[in-house]
């Protein structure tokens, strides 16, 4: 399996290119998301602090998604970092992962922009739901296909995905259909909060989970 890997890495976008393009838009990326966070020019000394006031609910969406996209770096980083080559299909799902990460800045400005507005709310949920889905399924090719990571080493970070990425991304979906009952985005944003909690459950699952194996 090596062999034919190591034959035919010449066609195949390296692990260190891929590595290195990775890296280079999650920089990108998460510089963008800042950029847009800024006081209007012209402003008086006496009219600064109610400016700082109306970016705070921006710099709270900030926040999140910069969490949210430094957790979504470090999956992929802890993914390739333990694999020896790749093949073209990760590569594919690679950029896909990706191509959900450039479209992060777009969705927090559109949202920091238009918090009220449920299509705003809509698209930059979805956004973060599927950059962690789409790492989900990165890992899950990159564990159960063509050997490219070892068998014991791939179900670790198979269980971390399933516990870490899949919950979060399934929470965010799930807030989503408050937008059935209701045209006010407050209730979706309320429901992020359980997030870290989630985090927390799913983390705690993870770390009994080896004790019930033995």
């Amino acid at each position: 399996m090596q062999q034919r890997h190591a034959a035919s890495n010449d066609l195949l976008a390296s692990k260190d290119r891929l590595s290195a393009l990775s890296d280079g838009i999650f920089a990108v990326a998460m510089t963008l998301l800042v950029l847009d966070i800024r006081l209007p020019d012209g402003l008086g000394s006496a009219a600064i602090p109610d400016a700082f006031l109306t970016l705070l609910p921006r710099f709270l969406i900030y926040i999140m998604t910069f969490a949210l996209c430094s957790s979504y770096w470090y999956g992929q980083h802890r993914l390739m970092d333990r694999m020896t080559v790749v093949d073209g299909g990760f590569s594919a799902l690679c950029l896909l992962f990706l191509f959900f990460i450039t479209l992060l800045p777009v969705a927090m400005n559109s949202f920091g922009r238009y918090p009220t507005i449920p299509l705003a709310i809509a698209f930059y949920t979805l956004n973060l739901a599927c950059c962690g889905l789409a790492l989900v399924v990165l890992t899950w090719y990159a564990v159960f296909h063509r050997g490219l990571l070892e068998r014991a080493m791939g179900r670790q970070i198979w269980e971390h995905a399933l516990y870490y990425g899949l919950p979060t991304s399934l929470l965010l979906l799930s807030s989503l259909l408050l937008l059935l009952f209701t045209r006010t985005t407050l209730p979706v944003m309320v429901c992020w909060l359980l997030i870290p909690a989630v985090s927390g459950l799913t983390r705690f699952i993870g770390r009994r989970q080896p004790r019930q194996r033995h």
